[in-house]
């Protein structure tokens, strides 16, 4: 049996470090779950580097990112982690 659910918008809102909303145990997204549209806002661009590298995303069509800062090695680090998670093709 194969249950497939369908989400078009998962927004992940908080201070991710502080709150652990997504540490280790809780980032992988399995691609089944089809998400279209992700929202990640924290304080650090490094927990959502990690929930896009530990996740596949073949369906996402947008991505939206809200971080206190961006250093230059980060957004390296985030656009090769999105290219790896098979969203690079469904991105607009």
């Amino acid at each position: 049996m194969f249950i497939e659910s369908e989400v078009v918008h998962m927004t992940i809102c908080g201070k991710l470090r502080s709150e652990a909303l997504l540490d280790r145990d809780h980032v992988i997204f399995a691609p089944f779950f089809n998400v279209t549209a992700l929202l990640l806002d924290g304080n650090s661009a490094a927990d959502i580097i990690t929930v896009i590298q530990h996740s596949q995303f073949p369906s996402l069509k947008r991505f939206d990112m809200y971080v206190d800062t961006l250093p230059w090695a980060e957004a390296e680090q985030l656009c090769r982690a999105l290219s790896r998670c098979n969203a690079c093709q469904t991105l607009e």
